[in-house]
């Protein structure tokens, strides 16, 4: 899992993120957006349900870069805008979380168990499955 995030934030969500990682045996790397690749944007990007929105930080960001770049969304190209971003990280999310089939943006008790991988889930679920039968 690559716990992306600001590295002027690196707050609450982030080190929640390091725990929970390091008590569930998640292997995990720190990447500061600072660091990130186009590529690694372009892979989070094909994970959202609706594109740059569902990763800018506050939803008048989209109308904050469209005025900083002279242009609406749709007329930016998805590069020039992934480039965009990497060089003004303040417009995305404070942490997101991602590995080859789940995105997570922000840090959420209930939507990290994702992360798990399948074969430990199931083990998980036959251990309490074993224990409500012995009660």
């Amino acid at each position: 899992m690559n716990i992306y995030y600001s590295s002027l934030t690196r707050g609450y969500s982030v080190k929640r993120a390091i725990e929970w990682a390091e008590k569930n045996k998640v292997s995990y790397s720190l990447i500061p957006y600072r660091k990130m690749k186009q590529t690694d944007i372009i892979k989070i990007l094909s994970m959202t349900d609706s594109g740059f929105e569902d990763i800018l930080s506050r939803q008048g960001d989209a109308l904050a870069i469209q005025k900083i770049m002279n242009k609406s969304l749709d007329e930016i190209k998805t590069i020039e805008l992934a480039n965009f971003l990497l060089e003004n990280t303040r417009f995305l999310k404070n942490l997101l979380l991602v590995d080859d089939k789940n995105l997570q943006i922000g840090f959420s008790e209930e939507n990290i168990r994702e992360f798990v991988p399948q074969h430990i889930r199931k083990i998980e679920r036959s251990r309490i499955k074993e224990n409500f039968r012995t009660l």
